[in-house]
């Protein structure tokens, strides 16, 4: 089953975020979407930015495979992308593989409290 994660990117950080992206991801091309509210509409622009790394990376536990005098053991960096949706002054980001790491620091922290007041849920799962 899949996960997805969605930000609300602080107003305040919103340049900040799209400069990391550009330079971390390549971006694709745009998608211009635009919906009927109420009386009004609001237009996204959808961008998808992806990174596939070509890269061997050590794996962390190495130091136990060496400890038994085993060879190295690489794995591939795993693909990810960040999906970013902006209308206006607002911008939100959906992210795949391990994204989220660039995108959690820009994030408006108090988003996720407020998205989930609105929301009435059947179960609540927990770590514990």
């Amino acid at each position: 089953m899949g996960q997805l994660n969605l930000y609300k990117i602080d107003k305040l950080k919103m340049e900040d975020f799209l400069e990391e992206l550009e330079s971390k991801y390549a971006p694709s091309d745009e998608l211009t979407i635009s919906r009927n509210i109420g009386t009004g509409s609001v237009t996204y622009i959808l961008s998808l930015y992806i990174s596939f790394e070509q890269k061997d990376n050590l794996v962390e536990w190495q130091w136990l495979l060496n400890a038994f005098g085993e060879e190295d053991y690489t794995n591939r960096s795993n693909p990810k992308s960040v999906l970013v949706l902006q209308s206006k002054d607002v911008i939100y980001a959906c992210t795949f593989g391990f994204s989220f790491f660039t995108v959690d620091k820009y994030c408006d922290t108090d988003f996720a409290f407020g998205f989930a007041r609105k929301h009435k849920f059947k179960e609540i799962k927990t770590t514990r």
